[in-house]
Order: C-alpha cells, then structure tokens, then sequence
C-alpha cells in the first residue's frame, strides 16, 4: 500500500472519528436523534473506508474465497458422524487407562524404592 494511500486513509478515519466525537458526546441528551444519525454517519464511513482500502479489500476477498471452499466441503452424514464420535470416545477411554496404570505403577515402584 503506498504512503500516499496510508496517509489519505488515516486522515479519513481521524476526521470520521473527530466528527462522531464532537457531535456524539458534545451535544446534549436533547439532540438523541442527531447523535443517532452521527452514530449511524460515523459507522457508514468507517465501512466505506474499510471497503475501499486494500487491507479490506484483502479481507473480503479471503472472505469470498473461504466460501467458495466451504461449499466444496463434503460432510459426513449422521451415521458416520456417530461412528466416528464413538471411536473418539472409545481411543479417549484406552488411553486415559494407559496413563492411568503407568501413573499407578510408576507410584507402586518409586513407593518400593523409598521406602
């Protein structure tokens, strides 16, 4: 991105930010529907901004991209989903005995060896 364009970008959000400040918080509770309306200005620039700088338009871009990836994705149907859940559980249970007897019979030796 050139300095040009980061200089134009930044002076853009500091003066959205400036006005959203002064008008949001400067005027009294009497003027909600202009702060409202400010409020609503403030987040329609900064989408702006977003869209038309190149980091956002990086990111919408990844964002189309990771859709069009989605819907290429195959997924598994109930049965196998529960097939698979149960190997999980059952690989879960094995190796949690596992530790547990090596847990146990690490303890029963340094137990012998000390005393």
């Amino acid at each position: 991105m050139p300095v040009k364009e980061k200089l134009k970008l930044w002076a853009a959000a500091l003066i959205a930010l400036a006005a959203v400040y002064v008008v949001f918080y400067r005027m009294g509770e009497s003027a909600a529907l202009a702060r409202a309306g400010t409020l609503a200005l403030g987040l329609g620039v900064s989408s702006l901004l977003v869209i038309f700088s190149l980091p956002g338009r990086l990111f919408f871009g990844f964002a189309r991209d990771s859709g069009v990836e989605l819907r290429k994705v195959v997924w598994p149907g109930k049965d196998e989903i529960v097939r698979l859940t149960g190997i999980v559980f059952a690989l879960v249970t094995a190796i949690t005995l596992f530790l547990w007897l090596v847990d146990f019979l690490l303890s029963s030796f340094l137990e012998v060896l000390a005393g």
